[in-house]
């Protein structure tokens, strides 16, 4: 191999692991959605997953969108939740992932208005 195959060679794998590097550390410990203005992380691993499936048990079922640590008091959890019916719904967990509110997320159109006539 040449001295500019391996060269070229080692860019190559330092960019992959770098890049692997970011996409694990964004999945891990990234922040939420909402713009940056919180202070709640996404999470995964098993405690993400206890607080799935404890989310799930309190409304019966639907498919969970996003689970995140809550940084506000009396909730160690916030998970989203999207309905058969496709309403969402966000259950907050305490530390021991007992549900201790469960909120209806409306998300109505902005730009619809009744006519008047």
């Amino acid at each position: 191999m040449s001295a500019k195959s391996k060269l070229l060679a080692t860019i190559g794998a330092g960019a992959v692991f770098v890049g692997g590097g970011v996409g694990i550390a964004g999945a891990v410990g990234g922040k939420s959605d909402d713009g940056g203005n919180s202070d709640d992380v996404r999470a995964t691993g098993a405690a993400a997953g206890k607080a799935k499936a404890a989310a799930l048990k309190a409304v019966g079922s639907g498919r969970v969108v996003s689970v995140e640590r809550e940084s506000e008091a009396g909730s160690a959890w916030e998970v989203e939740i999207v309905r058969a019916n496709r309403t969402e719904v966000e259950v907050s967990l305490d530390s021991a992932y007992k549900a201790v509110a469960t909120e209806r997320e409306d998300d109505a159109d902005d730009d619809w208005e009744a006519d008047d006539d």
